[in-house]
């Protein structure tokens, strides 16, 4: 029994030691073992920028700064990856290309991704418009193209690749090489230099036809012939205005000849000046107006325009010999232009005291102090002095007027319009009461430079009250005179004339009193040191050529108080009646 119970248990312990050994060997080479990895692996080259940022699978940024090989993760065989660029470089900006991105993991490591870089191009492009279909306009890149060698000809309006290839932060420079000729155009660009900003740039280009246009003045303008010769040769005839064009011109230097008529209702007619020069360049061009001057006016004084039914003016002024304002009572201001007087109106019943310029826009100043301002033939008030009564003005602007008031109570003061209101500048017959003054007139050439002339009533020598910009200065002439008038054309160079036959300078340091041989004047203009005319009595002028005086004969009787010229060969006269001498 005992031994058959102890062979029993021996035969189970050797059997259970079989299983464990087998269960043992059985997991150590079952299927739960861990599968090996496998790095994946990218290489990037051509990298110039700051980094490209990849990704694998759209997540986990890898950052790269150089030129290298970089691992993005171990993976086992069988995961698939797609390898892409998340951030591309900048500074300069590039374009990083993937290769071999996309697979499945097998038995080895991926190592096959490449990631390379370039430097990304870009192009300037330029959009013309304006241009005639047709015609040839050479662009080029002064700034990658020194030369011009590769210009690319435009032949019609659109958007055209001037530079196909420029990196970032690359300059470009384009430029028109030559202007279209058949026909000719002028072709202008704007944003036209600058440097690539991670983007392609476009340059406008706009082309025009050119054009010079021009104007021949006096009473009978029509049919003139105009001719044009420089870059091209054409002729043209003056319209019923006495306008002229000339279309189509190119770049260039012109000169323009009119020829008058030969029928006999020109004879003894004369044109000046006999030709103009006229440069283009890139816009149209205005030439010079032309003067007619009716037979025995040269060098002589003759009606002002072909209708006198306007009567005579107060004051004279104007920008050219086809645009001159004449003011009037009753608030008239007539018009000149070149070939006809029109009455324009001026939106006031006061008696205008000037017209005046500023900027290229007209103004005018009537009796109560209002600021009028043109626009078309038309005048509106900019702004009004109130109750205010002025009697002369000196105008410099719209917001800067120099005016002279008398009241019985008051006296004498010199007022100042600074675009809002009057205020009173010098009261003359209060801060000068010594003087007793009588004051008659005001001329301004600058805020800084406002002269005053008048009477001492208690000697009766001549004042002259100069307003420097800060503070008035008197000055009074050595011996009797009674100024009517004053003018000038700068701080050196002011005339003073009236009752007396001579007239008081101040020439920028000392008044001096030189003869004129005549007496009565009433009005004063000056361009120059070497060019003072004055205007008076039944019909007086004079001129002063820097030597001498010399008075040439109006042949009328008609008082004169305001003179302007356009020049030293085209003046105006006007009063009773309306003068004006040409040569």
């Amino acid at each position: 029994m005992a031994h058959r119970f102890i062979t029993r248990s021996c035969a189970i312990r050797s059997f259970l030691v079989s299983f464990v050994v087998v269960g043992l060997a059985a997991c150590g080479s079952g299927s739960d073992a861990k599968a090996p990895s496998y790095e994946i692996q990218a290489t990037v080259t051509g990298l110039l920028g700051n980094v490209v940022v990849l990704q694998l699978n759209g997540r986990g940024d890898t950052t790269v700064s150089k030129d290298s090989s970089v691992t993005l993760t171990w993976a086992p065989t069988g995961f698939q990856y797609d390898v892409t660029v998340a951030t591309s470089p900048t500074s300069p900006a590039e374009i990083c290309t993937v290769s071999n991105g996309k697979g499945t993991v097998g038995q080895a490591a991926v190592k096959d991704v490449l990631v390379a870089c370039s430097e990304q191009a870009f192009k300037v492009t330029a959009s013309v418009t304006g241009l005639i279909k047709g015609s040839h306009l050479p662009l080029c890149d002064r700034a990658n193209d020194l030369t011009c060698e590769n210009r690319v000809s435009v032949t019609q309006d659109g958007v055209v690749t001037v530079t196909p290839i420029l990196a970032d932060a690359g300059l470009y420079a384009l430029q028109v090489f030559s202007q279209p000729v058949d026909p000719p155009q002028a072709c202008t660009m704007s944003n036209w230099f600058g440097a690539i900003h991670a983007t392609d740039a476009t340059v406008s280009v706009v082309c025009t036809t050119l054009r010079i246009t021009g104007k021949v003045t006096g009473s009978q303008v029509a049919g003139v012939q105009v001719s044009l010769t420089g870059e091209l040769t054409a002729t043209a005839t003056t319209d019923s205005g006495g306008n002229y064009v000339f279309d189509k011109v190119a770049n260039g230097s012109y000169t323009i000849t009119p020829t008058l008529p030969t029928t006999s209702g020109w004879t003894g007619w004369v044109v000046a000046p006999t030709s103009v020069s006229v440069v283009v360049n890139g816009a149209d061009a205005v030439a010079t107006p032309f003067r007619l001057i009716a037979p025995g006016c040269v060098a002589a004084w003759c009606a002002g325009g072909p209708n006198d039914a306007i009567g005579g003016g107060n004051t004279v002024w104007g920008t050219g010999p086809d645009a001159v304002w004449v003011t009037g009572g009753a608030g008239t201001i007539n018009h000149w232009d070149g070939a006809h007087w029109s009455q324009e109106n001026s939106g006031t019943t006061n008696t205008v005291l000037k017209v005046f310029g500023n900027l290229g826009e007209v103004y005018a100043v009537d009796t109560a102090g209002n600021i009028l301002h043109r626009t078309g033939a038309s005048w509106t008030t900019l702004g009004n002095g109130g109750t205010i009564s002025i009697t002369k003005a000196a105008p410099i602007g719209p917001s800067d007027v120099w005016a002279l008031s008398y009241g019985s109570d008051t006296g004498y003061a010199v007022l100042h319009w600074d675009g809002k209101s009057w205020t009173t500048s010098l009261n003359v017959s209060t801060d000068y009461e010594v003087f007793k003054p009588t004051i008659r007139d005001l001329w301004a050439d600058d805020s800084s430079d406002v002269w005053v002339v008048g009477q001492d009533m208690t000697d009766g020598h001549g004042i002259f009250l100069h307003w420097n910009g800060i503070s008035w200065k008197p000055r009074k002439t050595d011996g009797i005179f009674e100024p009517y008038t004053v003018g000038g054309s700068g701080p050196s160079n002011v005339w003073a004339a009236g009752y007396q036959s001579n007239a008081v300078r101040w020439d920028g340091s000392a008044l001096s009193s030189p003869a004129i041989g005549r007496s009565l004047l009433f009005g004063l203009w000056s361009d120059g040191p070497t060019n003072v005319w004055g205007v008076g009595y039944r019909g007086l002028t004079v001129h002063w050529d820097g030597q001498t005086w010399t008075y040439p004969d109006t042949g009328v009787i008609a008082n004169l108080g305001g003179v302007w010229g356009d020049g030293p060969n085209d003046i105006w006269a006007v009063g009773d009646m309306i003068l004006r001498w040409q040569q």
